[in-house]
């Protein structure tokens, strides 16, 4: 995702229970931060309905950074 301070990393995710808490915000950014060194990414909860595909299943990452780039 771009912004005016450059680019930022969105995380989508489509949590088992449906509803995103803090503390599965808090784990992603750890997992995120230890693993890569990442900082102050964005998490998302998506719908699994949300994520576009493929016909053969694969994920579609441009229309849905398209799509959330677009929403206020």
């Amino acid at each position: 995702m771009s912004t005016a301070q450059g680019e930022r990393l969105a995380v989508f995710c489509h949590p088992r229970t449906g509803t995103l808490t803090e503390a599965d915000t808090a784990a992603i950014r750890t997992l995120l931060s230890d693993r890569f060194a990442i900082t102050g990414a964005l998490v998302l909860a998506v719908g699994k309905s949300d994520v576009p595909q493929t016909g053969s299943g694969k994920l579609r990452r441009l229309p849905l950074r398209e799509r959330f780039e677009e929403s206020p």
